[in-house]
């Protein structure tokens, strides 16, 4: 019985390991495939916004990048509202809709970030 024990308790971390390199390649796989949230995607002005609403935050994201895309979301909604909305309502809904998502989720993000500093 123990004999039996002891090769399952094995065999089990046998395939914990096999998931973590699992994981971990997955990982690596998804930073080729989806650009990543940056400061230095952040800074630049011709893609600040695009960076903060689509790119994938990274799973050691500071609280000082999170709160640059909280800001840069910030501004992208209130242009929807002030400029876009007049001209192009449906879009600017969809859109606003959206970016709320996006900040929410970056907020998200955000207050596991600040949790992990205390």
């Amino acid at each position: 019985m123990v004999r039996s024990n002891s090769r399952t308790l094995t065999e089990s971390v046998k395939h914990i390991r096999e998931l973590i390199d699992c994981i971990g390649a997955l990982k690596d796989c998804l930073d080729t495939l989806e650009p990543v949230l940056t400061e230095t995607s952040l800074q630049d002005q011709d893609t600040n916004i695009d960076a903060a609403m689509d790119h994938r935050i990274p799973l050691d994201a500071s609280p000082l990048l999170l709160r640059q895309a909280q800001r840069h979301i910030i501004l992208y909604i209130a242009w929807l509202q002030d400029e876009a909305m007049p001209l192009h309502r449906s879009w600017a809904d969809d859109e606003t809709r959206r970016a709320v998502g996006r900040l929410v989720e970056v907020q998200a993000v955000a207050k596991t970030a600040r949790a992990k500093l205390h």
